[in-house]
């Protein structure tokens, strides 16, 4: 999930905010309660594996 966040940034028309209200919207389920919440507070973990891997676009 959040590679998909990262990543619709660079989707003309879509966006992270976008993605993330889809997310919300087509049932993804986080314990923060939103997609948005999840990302902006309890991601680290995930952040770390794709970042370790070399999977996040440079900044």
């Amino acid at each position: 999930c959040y590679l998909q966040i990262v990543l619709a940034d660079g989707l003309p028309g879509v966006g992270r905010d976008r993605l993330m209200a889809d997310m919300d919207a087509w049932g993804y389920s986080f314990r923060l309660g939103s997609t948005q919440a999840w990302f902006e507070h309890d991601a680290e973990d995930a952040r770390a594996w794709l970042a370790t891997r070399g999977l996040l676009p440079a900044p």
